[in-house]
């Protein structure tokens, strides 16, 4: 126990300190996309860690507020496409001072992601990659960066997600996740295309990647919207890029 405690010490303050992070995070009815089973102390351990990290970069420029819009959004959405398309999005915040962090899921943590600002004023996005999908980072990476130009004021605001939780009933609470989810779907395949793709009675693989070449995104990304839509998640488990985003982030800064 002492030394949980002390490697905690640690980390608040290497994040900036008592201050750095709101205890009003880890009350579960604080946070809408919160899973009901959290550990908070994993989460505020995971929560900090980010922080801790995010205030270690050496950012080339400053976060300038209102710069994440919606057609930085959709300049970031179609980097899904490259190879590297993970690390050449955490290059791209790097170089508009926010942080993208790569931190492991906690056991019993339930996260997808984050978003949250260090003491210093500098935007961070922790992403677990708890699944290790091309779908699945880029919706969320999407969302998040949604928080961060809509949602993040200062350094009392923090949003962590579990995506796999969704508001059926589109309640108050849950405004600002809906809006982070309809900028996200928005940005990686803009409505208009999605519009004309709509009737998924006749879906195929190719119907897929025509959309995809005509969003400028990864297959996956279609795939992975079909399924979340559907909510059939049988189908097209070969388009979605299992086991191709941990790789570019685990060993990078």
């Amino acid at each position: 126990k002492d030394h949980s405690e002390e490697l905690m010490r640690e980390l608040v303050n290497d994040a900036g300190g008592d201050d750095a992070i709101t205890p009003t995070l880890f009350r579960k009815s604080d946070s809408v996309r919160q899973n009901s089973k959290m550990d908070t102390y994993a989460l505020k351990a995971w929560c900090l860690y980010v922080l801790a990290e995010a205030r270690c970069l050496e950012l080339e420029n400053k976060y300038k507020p209102g710069i994440v819009d919606e057609d930085f959004l959709r300049s970031i959405a179609k980097l899904s496409t490259q190879p590297d398309g993970p690390l050449k999005a955490k290059d791209n915040l790097h170089r508009n001072g926010i942080a993208l962090i790569y931190a492991p899921h906690l056991p019993k943590t339930y996260l997808d992601g984050a978003a949250m600002i260090t003491k210093e004023g500098v935007p961070a996005i922790g992403m677990t990659i708890r699944y290790d999908r091309i779908d699945n980072f880029w919706f969320c990476l999407l969302h998040e960066l949604a928080h961060v130009g809509w949602h993040l004021k200062d350094s009392t605001d923090y949003f962590v997600d579990d995506l796999s939780l969704v508001d059926s009933n589109y309640s108050e609470d849950w405004a600002k996740e809906n809006e982070a989810d309809a900028l996200a779907q928005n940005a990686l395949i803009p409505e208009q295309l999605w519009a004309r793709f709509n009737d998924w009675r006749s879906v195929s693989a190719d119907k897929i990647m025509s959309l995809a070449n005509e969003a400028e995104v990864h297959p996956a990304v279609v795939a992975g919207r079909y399924r979340r839509e559907t909510r059939n998640f049988r189908k097209f488990k070969e388009l979605l890029g299992n086991n191709q985003v941990r790789k570019h982030l685990e060993h990078s800064r």
